[in-house]
């Protein structure tokens, strides 16, 4: 078994698996600011405009770069404040979904989302005592079994274990039950979900109030390298091709405004595409390091964009192919299929009609929209929505979507 924490310096006893220092500092991130960054406009905040709700920031921030001419001036919003710490709260089905508003979003209107943002980019990690547990067990975290995983923090766990995520409806939330569903570990009895938000998973696990979490990068890379846990298995193992954040506007005015909606479908499109490029993580994780977005080392957020992972304190890495898609197999394209398998899940788990939620969710996903946006571009779409849409999962089940 490879020791997880080892110190660096080690000679790595596969190709993909090298040890690190952590908190090295990544010489391309060593110089300053790039120039011109500045005058950026971000759009994760201008988003707002016209009753957008966005999440994404990465393409937020590339978008600014190179899609400005596809937007009409926004006004300038002040970045909003840190969010506050707060202890982890147990998750409860809350007594009705929840609403957005803001002075352009009139409250209980429908939604329709017409661009996926990412695929993929999710982690699951466990505290540094659980880690320990594990590795005294045998695990050798291959970060590539999820069967081995799972079987090992269940091993571990001296009892019910505290699992946090950013939000008890959530991609974080399928993953993690379809995972140990699959291996026959699920027992809501013995897994207590708390939601914690995404930049405290770390502290979270530093005051003992989860045992294990599941959450997008940066933040499990984040808490490795604060020493707070280590990181188990990537969700793509788990899932190839899990959709993520989307691109959501009132469904009203995405019909009534088709090209305004068309300009922006396409200004996500083209950012997706230039976060593809290997040349261009250098320059999007030094951009989302910043305190208007993420407020964490270049080098930490680079691991995400590049899949190199750091997975433990002691500075192993591993290097996941696909770990984050944000153009690649028509990652941006709303598959239907993938809504209603979705709602399908959440229905199963409240116990509310499954097809019913499937037809109602699919309704949602608008591939529609997206394609006429990108008809006449370079953009590399499936012939039909009755091809299968990507993705399989770790117990060999390929991606049948709602209730299949």
């Amino acid at each position: 078994t490879w020791p997880i924490g080892s110190p660096a310096g080690k000679t790595s006893p596969s190709p993909d698996v090298r040890t690190r220092s952590p908190g090295r500092t990544m010489s391309a991130f060593s110089r300053k600011s790039i120039s011109g960054a500045e005058v950026l406009s971000p759009l994760i905040r201008a988003l707002c405009w016209e009753g957008w709700i966005v999440a994404g920031t990465a393409l937020a921030a590339s978008v600014s770069i190179i899609t400005r001419a596809e937007l009409l001036p926004v006004p300038e919003i002040r970045p909003t404040s840190p969010i506050p710490s707060m202890a982890a709260q147990p998750s409860r089905m809350p007594s009705r979904a929840p609403t957005f508003s803001s002075k352009d979003c009139r409250k209980g209107e429908p939604l329709s989302a017409i661009s996926v943002l990412s695929v993929n980019g999710n982690v699951i990690g466990v505290s540094a005592a659980l880690a320990a547990q594990m590795q005294e067990a045998g695990h050798g975290f291959p970060f590539n079994d999820a069967n081995a995983a799972g079987r090992a923090l269940f091993g571990a766990s001296p009892g019910p274990l505290r699992l946090g995520v950013p939000f008890p409806f959530s991609m974080h939330m399928e993953l993690v039950t379809y995972w140990l569903t699959a291996l026959g570990l699920y027992d809501p009895q013995h897994i207590s979900v708390r939601t914690v938000p995404p930049p405290l998973m770390g502290e979270a696990l530093r005051k003992g109030e989860i045992d294990a979490f599941c959450v997008g990068e940066p933040w499990g890379s984040a808490a490795v390298e604060n020493g707070y846990g280590a990181l188990i298995l990537p969700g793509s193992v788990i899932w190839g091709f899990a959709p993520e954040k989307v691109l959501s506007a009132r469904t009203a005015w995405a019909e009534d405004n088709p090209e305004t909606a068309a300009r922006l479908i396409r200004a996500i499109w083209r950012a997706g595409r230039w976060l593809a490029k290997p040349g261009s993580h250098t320059l999007a994780a030094e951009l989302l390091s910043r305190p208007a977005y993420l407020n964490l080392p270049p080098e930490v957020i680079d691991r995400a964009l590049t899949g190199r992972l750091v997975i433990t304190p002691g500075g192993v890495e591993r290097q996941v192919a696909g770990f984050m898609e944000f153009h690649g197999d028509s990652a941006a394209l709303p598959w239907p299929a993938h809504a209603e398998w979705i709602g399908a899940r959440l229905a199963a788990r409240y116990g509310l009609d499954e097809l019913q939620a499937a037809r109602r969710a699919r309704s949602v996903f608008r591939s529609d929209i997206f394609r006429a946006a990108l008809a006449g571009t370079s953009a590399i779409l499936p012939a039909s929505l009755a091809e299968a849409a990507p993705g399989r999962f770790f117990d060999g089940q390929e991606f049948t979507g709602g209730t299949g």
